[in-house]
């Protein structure tokens, strides 16, 4: 008889019982990055908003028909075709494509400004 059934037999025991790189383990826990917190359209928003563009987007001088003073005002937008708000989908709204391009208040707000605008539309636009 042969000796090559044993040595095969031998091997495949080999790769069963000793850990080796072909063999791929599984993580131990799989961690899901948190959501962001709430964000509060009076308290985070809204200022961010005035501060930027409140000067021409008031009730009293609503540059492109649009005004910045208030939840309602904000979401029922201007006289752009694209929706200014467009809960859950910021990359769509032109509030935010604006904010981004910095566009029209000339100022481009900070990272943390655009994040803060960014999450409040993705949450749902809440009027919180």
């Amino acid at each position: 008889m042969s000796k090559h059934p044993f040595f095969i037999f031998l091997l495949s025991l080999l790769f069963l019982f000793c850990p080796g790189k072909t063999k791929t383990q599984p993580p131990k826990e799989i961690k899901e990055a948190p959501a962001p917190p709430e964000v509060s359209f009076s308290r985070d928003v809204l200022p961010i908003l005035l501060e930027l563009g409140g000067e021409c987007h008031n009730p009293e001088n609503k540059a492109g028909n649009y005004a910045l003073n208030s939840y309602e005002e904000i979401i029922a937008g201007g006289t752009d075709s694209i929706p200014n708000v467009i809960p859950g989908k910021p990359d769509s709204s032109l509030l935010y494509i604006y904010l981004v391009k910095g566009h029209p208040f000339g100022v481009k707000p900070d990272s943390a400004k655009l994040k803060m605008v960014y999450n409040w539309i993705l949450q749902g636009a809440k009027n919180n």
